[in-house]
């Protein structure tokens, strides 16, 4: 990105920002994912993340180097913070997703084998979850 005609304190701006937005975003990103479908919002995340990477692949490709120091900047700049955001909503929502998948793993795995005749309250993680699935 040197070579694009960013200076070395514009990649250190582009960073700081990154973790400014990151740091600020996850919160958000964690409501977000609290109060809509967390699938949703980790694939609007994943999207805008690929979006900014094209963004700046195109700003690469297209020379905004040559552009001149206040075009380049800003938009590198720029889109790296959006990047940032979009980051961030990797963080809490993935957790809640995968939180969310365990337990219906495990609330699942107690019901089917009581279906199929099985006992697993002997196991004792899986009496503490399911309690007894024994059928009488």
């Amino acid at each position: 990105m040197i070579k694009l005609g960013l200076s070395k304190a514009v990649l250190g701006r582009m960073d700081a920002g990154f973790m400014f937005t990151y740091a600020f975003g996850a919160p958000l990103a964690g409501q977000l994912g609290d109060m809509y479908d967390p699938s949703r919002v980790l694939g609007i995340g994943l999207y805008g993340s690929a979006l900014c990477i094209f963004l700046l692949i195109f700003g690469m490709w297209n020379d905004l180097g040559k552009a001149g120091p206040f075009v380049a900047n800003g938009y590198f700049l720029g889109v790296y913070l959006v990047f940032g955001f979009f980051q961030a909503i990797g963080g809490p929502v993935r957790r809640g997703v995968e939180i969310v998948s365990s337990r219906q793993l495990l609330t699942a795995l107690p019901r089917q084998a009581s279906r199929d005749g099985l006992q697993l309250s002997s196991h004792p993680t899986l009496s503490k979850i399911g309690g007894d699935t024994a059928t009488t």
